[in-house]
């Protein structure tokens, strides 16, 4: 069910042309970040921004890997039901309003989102390291015509307890997760990952 709360978004007319194809991007947050100013933040009400292809909205979504370099995978049963049954190597969601309190650049804003969401979705969370990988985008679902990702890469020390919404967590080599029905960020996502 969705909330009334708002969300990120950047309006899809204020980005990059390259951006909106079906495609992963290597970006230095920084590129990111002089791409899209402050002054093209709209915080929008997420049930509006669902269904507005006129805006995108902005989303972490964190691919976890252990020392030995099995990723984090679950099958989608959660909030986005037009997600569901589909397996999923990404951890993520909306950036809420309250995530951007006292922030002024988009990129604080998307850590503290991405923060946010890491101890949302799993217990036991011990990162060595969480990078900024680059962007995907798919214009192919309903989807993904109304959300725009922001990869980053958390390296963990060891597995994770998986919260509510993570069905079927395992941690499996990047070919495995391939093999399986993935939503389509997934195999975008993992093209960011050597």
């Amino acid at each position: 069910m969705m909330t009334d709360s708002r969300v990120l978004c950047v309006r899809r007319s204020d980005m990059p042309e390259e951006w909106l194809h079906d495609s992963y991007s290597k970006h230095y947050e920084e590129s990111v970040l002089n791409t899209l100013l402050s002054d093209k933040m709209l915080w929008v009400n997420r049930q509006e921004a669902e269904f507005d292809a006129a805006l995108k909205q902005l989303i972490p979504y964190l691919v976890l890997q252990l020392p030995d370099k099995r990723i984090a995978c679950y099958r989608r049963n959660g909030n986005e039901l037009r997600l569901h049954g589909l397996w999923s190597a990404g951890v993520g969601g909306h950036i809420d309003f309250a995530d951007g309190m006292n922030e002024s650049e988009i990129m604080e804003i998307a850590r503290k989102g991405a923060r946010r969401e890491l101890h949302e979705e799993l217990t036991g969370v011990h990162a060595t390291e969480c990078s900024f990988l680059g962007v995907i985008n798919e214009e192919i679902t309903k989807v993904g015509r109304v959300h725009t990702g922001f990869v980053y890469y958390v390296r963990l020390q060891k597995p994770a307890r998986p919260g509510k919404e993570l069905h079927d967590l395992e941690w499996l080599p990047k070919d495995e997760i391939l093999r399986k029905r993935t939503e389509l960020w997934t195999s975008l996502a993992l093209g960011l990952i050597c």
